[in-house]
């Protein structure tokens, strides 16, 4: 991999990073109450966020390895099992455990 791709890498981590780190009053206020809908609307707003910063993440990587971005209608499910997939010339790039997780959520919506 090149060192613009990494660097691209690293900065997108870095910006899900500082998105974790501020909006860390929510999360532990998400643990504490029911939240009004300001405090549901900023939570949304967050896991928004933090998706787009791991997709760019993984687009950055597919790319920076030279493997093609999915380019269907549902290319962002397809980018993540691409993720979650091993290859001939690659280990996964996530976990299967947070396949699992992630299907928890999303079993209702797709």
């Amino acid at each position: 991999m090149d060192k613009i791709s990494i660097e691209k890498i690293n900065y997108e981590i870095s910006q899900v990073d500082e998105l974790f780190n501020s909006c860390q009053p929510l999360l532990n206020l998400c643990g504490l109450k029911k939240l009004d809908m300001i405090e549901t609307m900023a939570a949304g707003s967050f896991v928004h966020s933090m998706y787009n910063g791991i997709e760019k993440t993984l687009v950055h990587i597919f790319k920076g390895i030279n493997e093609e971005i999915p380019n269907d209608i549902n290319w962002h499910a397809t980018l993540l099992e691409k993720a979650f997939s091993k290859t001939k010339t690659r280990e996964s790039i996530l976990n299967n455990e947070y396949k699992e997780n992630l299907n928890k959520y999303t079993k209702n919506f797709l």
